[in-house]
């Protein structure tokens, strides 16, 4: 639990090397640039939490490797492109927020 810590910067792309990681809880800061595709390495995560920062590009679709994830919060930062499907692979999923972005558009098959 890190939020509200003042960190800026970008995640580290060796996020995905914390493979007991359990909680990304990093609200509430001043991280910049993208998630990292790695977040998918992370198969014992259950909660993403990103909120209130200044994240850009988009959600990499490797999130739907972390198939133990029960909330996932992007919210208020400035991801773009079209998100990521994520149906039948997070079928642990109960919250999902990803208002105050700008997604293009949802993944359509």
């Amino acid at each position: 639990e890190l939020s509200q810590n003042q960190l800026s910067g970008d995640i580290p792309a060796n996020i995905g090397n914390l493979n007991l990681l359990i909680y990304f809880q990093f609200a509430k800061n001043q991280l910049t640039g993208s998630i990292p595709a790695s977040i998918g390495k992370l198969k014992k995560l259950t909660s993403l939490s990103v909120e209130i920062n200044k994240l850009s590009g988009n959600l990499p679709e490797s999130i739907n490797s972390c198939r133990l994830l029960t909330s996932i919060n992007v919210s208020q930062n400035e991801l773009s492109g079209i998100f990521p499907e994520i149906g039948d692979s997070l079928t642990n999923l109960k919250t999902l927020n990803i208002s105050g972005n700008k997604f293009s558009a949802l993944h359509q098959s």
